[in-house]
Parts: C-alpha cells; structure tokens; sequence
C-alpha cells in the first residue's frame, strides 16, 4: 500500500517524554543552540537528553536554552519520509562551561550527520556601551574557502578589508562594532571582486551578540547563497541576497476575463505582462520588494481595468499570484509555494481555482487503476491553499472527484515522478461546469 503524509504547512515532528537527571549543584550556566546546516533535510528534532528542545528547519536555529555546567547528551532525531517511527541521527556529548555560548551545526548526510560545535564566551556589556558582538561563519556545504566582509553600506569589498577566511564548518572570532547600518558580502577566498552574496542594509542594534551563518540556497530562496542573523538570546531573521529581486508567478483563473495587459504602475507604463489570458500560467517575473498594486486592462484599451490585485512581496521569496473568481467579485489568492525537494517523497502541490467547484475530491492511482476502490489522497477547497502533499515516487493517474462521490470532474492526468521530485498542479474551470482541468504548472 502507498504511504501519504499531508503537510499542512510543516512537518509535524516527534513527541518524547521528558526526563531530568539527578545531578550535583551546578558552578554556573551556559548558553546552547542547535542549527541544521543540512539542505534538503527533513526537520529534525533537536533534544537535551529527551527533552525537546526545538525543530531545525533547514538555516534556523533552536532558541538559545542556558544550562547548568556539566555534560549533557544532545539528542537529533528525523522522521523521514515512509517511516513510523523517528531516527536518532547524532547524539554528541557536551560538556556545558559556565558563562559560554555554544552552536551545535548539523552537517553532512543527514542519514550520518556530523555536528560542528562554534563556541565563544558569553558577552556581557557596560549599561552604556554602544557596540555590539558579532560572529560571522560558513555553513554553505557547496562553497569552499570564503572572505568575509561587514563594512558601512556602499564600501565596495577590497582587498586587505575583509573581517576574515573561512573554511567549511568554521566560524571567526567574535567581532565588535559601532551600532549602526551593515552590509555582510561574502567572496571567494582571495578573489574581493568575486562577489557570491550580499546582504542589504541592515541595522544591528548596541547590546547585542549576533550569530550570522551563511547557508546554501534552497528551493524556497531565490539567490544560490544566503545568511541568517540569529541573536544570542533568542530568535533569527533570514538575510537573503540583495542582488535577487522577489519573484511572482502569475495564473490567470478567472475565466470570463479578457485578455489583459498588466502592469505594476498606477500610470500604466511599466508592462508585466502582455496579453495574458484564461489558463495563462507564466514563469517566475521580478517584482519589487513591499506592496504592488497589479493593474489587468484591456488589450488594446488600457483605460478599460478589469481587475486590480496587491501583493506584499519579501526579499528572497518566490510567490504564485492567482486572479480568481468572475467579473464583480474577482479577487488574487497570493501564496508561497513549498518546492522543496524531499528525498524519498514526491512533493504535490495543488491549488484549486475551479469556481464551478466548490470543494473536490483528488485522486492518485497506479497508471490505469480505477479509482472505485482507491482511497481519496485530499479535499481540495476551492481558492485555498493547503500546503503539499508527500506520497511515493512513481507514475500515477490524478483524477478530481465530486466531494465524497466517486463521480470524476477531471482526469485521467498522468505524472511521473522520482525521489525528491516536486510537481505543482493548478486546477482550472473548463466550458463545461460540470468538468475541470487539471494543468501541470511548468518547472520554474
């Protein structure tokens, strides 16, 4: 039988008891985190002995917990895709030293993870210091040696200025600096003009004690290279590369809508696509960070709009942009999707923008299998994202079914797929309201 997960946003990780050890009186504290450097992972569970301490999505980071100084086992356990049961991946040792700061880095193979330890004193500071402490370090798998620059923002990188070289797994010393507004920008090793990420300005306040990683890209990020800041008392922010604009992807599901014009001005000038048209699904478009107003007029008369829709658009993101329903009641569901790939899942993603459609039923069955005895996979509302969908590679038939009938609205429509594959699928209204179409989205 053909295993299923349904995420609904993320992946629910594993429950343990708790336990507490008899230990003697403690000398002091010390401050640890856990980080998972691993792209492409599953989430994993990071425990004090079987304490659950966080999950570790891929470039973030437990809070930070202070612990009493003696030695501790730190538990990282996964829950991989067609297993019951979760699996103790890493379990190292620790010996916790008062008034320290320790990052446990998960890396490598996260079927045999390594775990680098990055560790320093605990900073404190005067009442009236206006510094603050940073640690710059690399934790991008594909990248070699590195140069670290952190410099006022418009100081080009140039040799001699860098804060340091890094080398995979490593981290610098701490740093201080004046508060104020940086730019991070990270090159290859001796090379100040090869320029493999950049930050935008960001504001690092006095006080403070700054952790800032740099991870390798994933799927969800829309540069190769990016970093996260993780203060030291708790908490992290995603630092994508200022060189990538966000992206949209534009699906046109309103199906008595003519074909438009659209742009992202109020004058009209500035054009983002042309003669866009029921079913029209586009690749990923630029688009500029904060609010954008998308104007659709006329083609041929741009003084005649047919729908105006906004997003909200963050550094670094990819979102899909869908104009729904009919004329007098139009509206644009904007979502991120997850294409992330997850070894040994297929990943569906679905979105139901079949006005005629309430509510369906979707099916996913061997390559020419009835679906008369076939368990339904998922309810798909209509204008409603759900998340993903993980089942076993392999060729199926999808078919969408009227809500709890096997009566067929769409289908036979035929995928195939390997481990780590991630296929999205729009479904869209058809001349017939009693039918739908179900569309394979293009690879971005």
């Amino acid at each position: 039988m053909r295993r299923l997960l349904l995420l609904a946003g993320a992946i629910v990780l594993i429950n343990g008891c708790t336990s507490e050890s008899s230990l003697p009186n403690p000398s002091g504290k010390g401050a640890v985190r856990a980080i998972n450097a691993i792209k492409g992972s599953p989430d994993v569970g990071f425990r004090i002995e079987e304490t659950l301490l966080g999950t570790l999505v891929y470039k973030q980071s437990s809070p930070s917990r202070r612990w009493d100084d003696f030695e501790y086992t730190f538990n990282f356990d996964v829950l991989f895709f067609g297993e019951s049961q979760a699996r103790r991946v890493a379990r190292p040792d620790l010996k916790v030293e008062p008034d320290r700061d320790y990052t446990l880095v998960l890396t490598g193979d996260i079927a045999a993870p390594s775990v680098r330890i990055w560790d320093a004193p605990e900073r404190s500071f005067a009442d009236n210091a206006t510094v603050f402490e940073l640690r710059l370090a690399h934790a991008a798998a594909s990248l070699g040696d590195i140069d670290v620059y952190f410099a006022s923002p418009g100081t080009a990188p140039a040799p001699g200025g860098e804060r340091g070289r890094l080398s995979p797994g490593d981290a610098l010393g701490a740093l201080d600096f004046e508060a104020g507004d940086y730019v991070l920008t990270v090159t290859s090793a001796g090379d100040s003009t090869d320029i493999l990420y950049q930050s935008a300005t960001v504001s690092y306040s006095a006080l403070s004690t700054y952790l800032v990683p740099v991870f390798d890209g994933d799927e969800l990020d829309n540069a190769p290279v990016v970093a996260s800041r993780i203060v030291t008392t708790g908490g992290a922010t995603p630092l994508a590369d200022a060189r990538f604009p966000p992206t949209v992807r534009f699906f046109q599901a309103s199906s008595d809508m003519p074909p438009a014009n659209v742009f992202d001005d109020e004058m009209l000038t500035s054009q983002v696509l042309a003669d866009h048209e029921f079913g029209d699904i586009t690749g990923d478009i630029d688009v500029a960070i904060g609010n954008t107003i998308f104007t659709y007029a006329a083609v041929g008369n741009d003084s005649a709009v047919l729908f105006e829709g906004a997003i909200t658009a963050a550094r670094g993101v990819h979102y899909n942009f869908v104009v729904t329903g009919l004329e007098g009641s139009r509206s644009a569901v904007t979502y991120i999707p997850d294409r992330r790939s997850l070894p040994g899942a297929l990943r569906l993603n679905i979105f139901a923008a079949a006005l005629n459609h309430a509510t369906l039923d979707l099916y996913a069955v061997d390559v020419g299998q009835p679906i008369d005895d076939a368990v339904r996979r998922a309810v798909l509302p209509y204008a409603t994202q759900l998340g993903s969908l993980l089942i076993d590679p392999g060729s199926y038939d999808l078919y969408l079914t009227r809500v709890d009938e096997k009566t067929i609205v769409a289908g036979p429509t035929r995928i195939d797929a390997d481990s780590g594959d991630v296929v999205e699928i729009a479904v869209f209204d058809t001349t017939d309201p009693a039918t739908a179409e179900i569309r394979i989205v293009p690879a971005p």
